[in-house]
């Protein structure tokens, strides 16, 4: 049972501050780049750890003194290598710094993986660190080259034709992609604005990209053929007219949720403010450019990676293998002891350190939870001031902006995703039923949701009566009421049910129109109000759902 109280005292929180899952550029022979990578991490331990006097030439070591450790397995004849050290920060009492590096052949590809972390005790005041990426991995960057899918470095990939936007769709949506692709799109309409824009884009591409190496995959796209790539993503997809779009790994344009890769318009780029650790100030597109570097920092330092997938062992595992073989030669009692107490020790501190992440999972989860909270309560209010812009707006111009009604069913959720962000939501399993859609008065149901989207919402948030949204559901010949009892609910299985947000939620209200049991000639869109979120969710529509009638 996880003690917190206990941990609270005696734990340490365990941040990530650099990590990286990469398959190295095969120079010669698989041997020769293993050798020579391993040289570079070596050589640079050496230098960081020079009072513990290493041997020059690269071999397997172990040695421990005074809080700097230092483990090295290297096999030449596999080839394989690992490294695990660590040592006290020198500026915050009680912080210790632990880097691991490996470099492992699997099904003829050399993997480099790296992780970089700092163990801070529950009781101290020191600061998070942040990013921090050793300069061994960024030297091997650069000499060797390294490939994540594509070779990864501080170079633009222009896309000329739509052969290269092939090539990038699949790339995009490449499952073994680790890093995000950032796209640049051209805007003929901007010019150049100071020397930190190149000509048509917002952003300059080849700073950036010296600026996220290794972190990152910057593309440029020009407008000859911005339109031809949008056409292939769809438009939620898209990137157009000097935006910028983030793809971070695992998208899939068919099944993801496009909202999961940021796009950043000409107009928020420009409205960019910075300020760096110097105290310098950058505005616009080269805010904007610190601002991409800075996200994909943390996204490298928070991303979940899944080691052992990737086929990664670093040295508790290596070392365990070692350990198990070693047993199996050993005869002598003494020498069997030892091997054991070292298993043992070996444990001991991997089990320390799971404590440890697991103390840091669950005041990250905490953390989470009260900036979900602050958000949804700034979501809250940032939607209520929206509301009362648009009342004073049409009040004082006797003019409210139209949202067009439509008659389309396959138009909906479009409609809804345009008009009433942040208002209303259409489940998944709304949007599946409106395939078998029948009903008529196809407009109506347009306007039912339009209401929802605003008076229902508006009285939901306080700034109208029930009165008042009684009188437009009648203005409408639709009524707003209560679904289904709870009794009765529970008697129809999961039909009245649905799934939001991975919680099980009851489709309590309706808006309704018709007695006939003939899905033409009645309406029925079954709905409830999400509490934490302040949004209408709509769960099914526009037929009448079944129930049992005794």
């Amino acid at each position: 049972m996880f003690d917190r109280k206990k941990y609270v005292l005696e734990g340490a929180y365990i941040n990530r501050a650099f990590q990286m899952s990469v398959q190295l550029i095969v120079k010669n022979t698989i041997f020769g780049t293993v050798k020579y990578n391993s040289t570079v991490i070596y050589n640079w331990t050496r230098n960081k750890f020079a009072n513990l006097q290493m041997p020059e030439s690269i071999r397997s070591y172990e040695k421990n003194r005074t809080g700097y450790e230092v483990s090295i397995i290297y096999k030449p004849e596999e080839p394989y290598f690992c490294l695990k050290a660590s040592h006290p920060d020198s500026s915050i009492p009680g912080r210790i710094w632990t880097i691991e590096a490996e470099i492992i052949v699997i099904d003829e590809k050399v993997l480099f993986g790296v992780k970089l972390s700092y163990s801070t005790p529950v009781n101290s005041n020191a600061g998070d660190v942040g990013f921090s990426m050793p300069t061994f991995a960024s030297q091997i960057a650069k000499q060797n080259g390294i490939v994540d899918v594509r070779r990864l470095n501080a170079d633009v990939w222009d896309i000329k034709d739509g052969h290269e936007l092939e090539q990038l769709y699949d790339f995009i949506q490449n499952t073994d992609r680790k890093m995000p692709v950032i796209v640049i799109t051209e805007n003929e309409s901007i010019d150049n604005i100071g020397w930190q824009y190149t000509k048509g884009y917002l952003v300059n591409a080849e700073m950036l990209a010296k600026q996220t190496a290794s972190l990152a995959h910057i593309v440029r796209i020009p407008c000859n053929i911005i339109d031809e790539w949008n056409a292939v993503t769809g438009k939620k997809w898209g990137v157009y007219g000097g935006a910028v779009r983030t793809y971070f790994p695992n998208a899939d344009f068919g099944e993801d949720n496009y909202m999961n890769h940021p796009l950043s318009v000409a107009n928020r780029i420009m409205a960019s403010n910075y300020t760096d650790e110097h105290g310098n100030e950058y505005i616009a597109g080269e805010a904007f450019r610190y601002l991409l570097r800075e996200n994909m920092r943390k996204y490298n330092i928070n991303v979940r990676i899944d080691w052992g997938r990737l086929g990664h062992k670093f040295y508790f595992v290596a070392n365990k293998e070692i350990l198990i073989e070693k047993e199996k030669n050993l005869f002598d009692i003494a020498q069997l002891r030892d091997t054991y107490e070292q298993q043992i020790n070996q444990l001991e501190e991997n089990i320390t350190n799971r404590d440890n992440e697991l103390l840091t999972a669950l005041i990250q989860v905490e953390e989470k939870e009260k900036e979900i909270t602050e958000i949804r309560d700034i979501l809250f209010r940032l939607n209520l001031r929206i509301d009362v812009l648009e009342h004073q707006l049409e009040s004082s111009k006797g003019v409210r902006t139209e949202i067009p009604i439509l008659k389309d069913y396959s138009e909906l959720q479009e409609w809804v995703e345009t008009y009433f962000p942040g208002k209303v939501v259409l489940h998944s399993r709304a949007i599946r039923a409106l395939k078998d859609a029948v009903y008529e008065d196809s407009e109506l149901v347009f306007r039912s949701i339009y209401l929802l989207g605003t008076s229902y919402y508006q009285m939901r948030m306080g700034t109208i009566t029930r009165q008042e949204f009684d009188k437009k559901c009648s203005e409408l010949g639709i009524e707003e009421s209560g679904a289904i009892a709870d009794t009765a609910a529970g008697e129809q299985g999961e039909t009245y049910f649905v799934q939001y947000p991975g919680a099980k939620v009851k489709m309590d209200r309706h808006l309704r129109k018709g007695s006939s049991r003939d899905p033409k000639y009645c309406m029925r869109i079954y709905f409830f109000w999400c509490e934490k979120e302040s949004l209408v969710v709509v769960g099914s529509l526009p037929q009448h759902l079944n129930i049992s009638i005794s």
